[in-house]
């Protein structure tokens, strides 16, 4: 089975999202800030992020309000538990720690461990996993640039929060390093693993790359 898991990167501004209509796709974060561009909603909605409920300006409850109201299943972390009260669509994740390290820490993960989700690398690859965990076995991605730049808007809408003081190449290198994680883990169990990028561009050069208006 097929599913489609979006990023947040600029390319999405000129991803034709409406071709996923009802089919199954994950989305993460602050994805809500396209829907008024798009007949496309997700089927899933997936945030992982702790360090959102750390943030004073409160960007993450639209997105994640917007999606626990929407009524499609939201997995999120145990941090926005309470927040989440009373949703019955809400789903608590559970997961390592490993988001609390960077690609050069000397306990970063060197694969992932499923069926525990590996939260090193951010929402995105945590949305691969659980499509994995609940029977898809082809992912298709769309929108996963992985090009931030130093506090500089790196997503698809302006209104987007921007990049963290930590420099954009540890983004850039901890995204990049998750998804070798997910190629290792595979490989050293000589289990296929079935993603294609569909992403416009971008510097994700790890998979086949494939146009969405072909895959959909």
């Amino acid at each position: 089975m097929r599913a489609y898991v979006i990023g947040n990167g600029p390319s999405l501004a000129y991803t034709n999202l409406d071709l996923l209509a009802g089919k199954p796709s994950f989305a993460v974060n602050g994805i809500n800030l396209i829907y008024g561009k798009t007949i496309w909603r997700p089927t899933h909605y997936v945030r992982s992020e702790a360090m959102a409920l750390l943030s004073d300006n409160g960007y993450w409850k639209d997105s994640v309000k917007t999606h626990l109201d929407m009524g499609i299943p939201c997995y999120m972390s145990g941090y926005y538990k309470e927040f989440a009260s009373g949703y019955g669509n809400y789903h608590e994740m559970k997961h390592c720690w490993h988001h609390t390290m960077n690609y050069d820490h000397p306990d970063a993960p060197s694969e992932w461990h499923m069926p525990m989700l590996c939260q090193f690398g951010g929402s995105l690859i945590v949305a691969m996993q659980l499509a994995l965990n609940l029977g898809y076995d082809e992912l298709v991605l769309v929108g996963c640039d992985l090009n931030y730049r130093d506090r500089k808007p790196s997503h698809f809408d302006k209104g987007y929060e921007h990049g963290s003081e930590q420099p954009a190449r540890y983004a850039n290198l901890n995204n990049l390093w998750a998804h070798v994680c997910g190629i290792n883990y595979f490989a050293r169990r000589g289990l296929p693993f079935n993603v294609i990028n569909a992403t416009i561009g971008g510097d994700l050069h790890l998979y086949p790359r494939g146009r969405i208006e072909d895959l959909a």
